[in-house]
């Protein structure tokens, strides 16, 4: 018998929003921030935002494709991770626009008239200037954005859509992770079930809330 170690647990690192703007106000390489910014926005894989052409990005519609003519590796028989197609905030509009006027090549990220390649070394010395932890990885902005959009309560079906998932339960059980503000409604159900056995008496979840929200005050 061989022992295999166990899968390391998934990456749950959450940014706050006042550590993104953070880490972008300490972005101060051009393409560095550029990166930064269309990975909170556009939730997009490191590669997919090294590969996006100018072609790509239509200010006329709002629209960021991700996407490339799917390449599917000879030897492995593997596709590439999916894309999307998404629209263009107001943020990652600024950037780009201002990007745009100084492009010297036909890649959005770009720096010294050639594509980057790999963005790691410049988006760490970002995170160590603006003082977070080095576990701060491109990823984990992706992981942000995704999660954050989960908590405010986007349909799973569109957060799917945007992370670029085949399905949509992978991005269910990578994502759908519930924080203590939402599952409020079940433990209201458990105190009142304690709090009605307690008193010998009927009361209702409405009773039970209002006690909660005078506890909070």
């Amino acid at each position: 018998m061989v022992w295999v170690p166990r899968k390391p647990d998934p990456r749950d690192t959450v940014m706050t929003e006042d550590e993104v703007l953070l880490l972008i106000d300490n972005c101060i390489v051009p393409h560095v921030r550029l990166f930064t910014v269309l990975a909170i926005t556009t939730a997009g894989r490191s590669a997919a935002l090294l590969e996006l052409t100018w072609d790509r990005v239509n200010f006329d519609s709002g629209t960021i494709d991700l996407n490339l003519k799917e390449i599917i590796e000879p030897l492995t028989k593997k596709a590439r991770k999916g894309r999307s197609k998404v629209k263009m905030t107001e943020e990652a509009r600024k950037a780009l626009q201002q990007a745009k006027a100084g492009a010297r090549t036909d890649y959005v990220i770009e720096w010294n008239d050639a594509p980057v390649r790999c963005i790691r070394k410049g988006f760490q010395a970002a995170v160590e200037r603006a003082g977070l932890p080095p576990k701060i990885t491109p990823h984990v902005l992706r992981h942000t954005v995704l999660t954050w959009l989960d908590e405010d309560g986007v349909p799973i079906e569109r957060v799917s859509k945007l992370a670029g998932h085949r399905d949509v339960n992978t991005t269910r059980k990578i994502y759908q992770k519930p924080g203590a503000d939402v599952l409020q409604p079940a433990a209201d159900v458990i105190d009142l079930r304690l709090r009605r056995k307690r008193a010998g008496k009927s009361r209702t979840i409405e009773d039970v809330r209002n006690d909660n929200r005078g506890a909070q005050i």
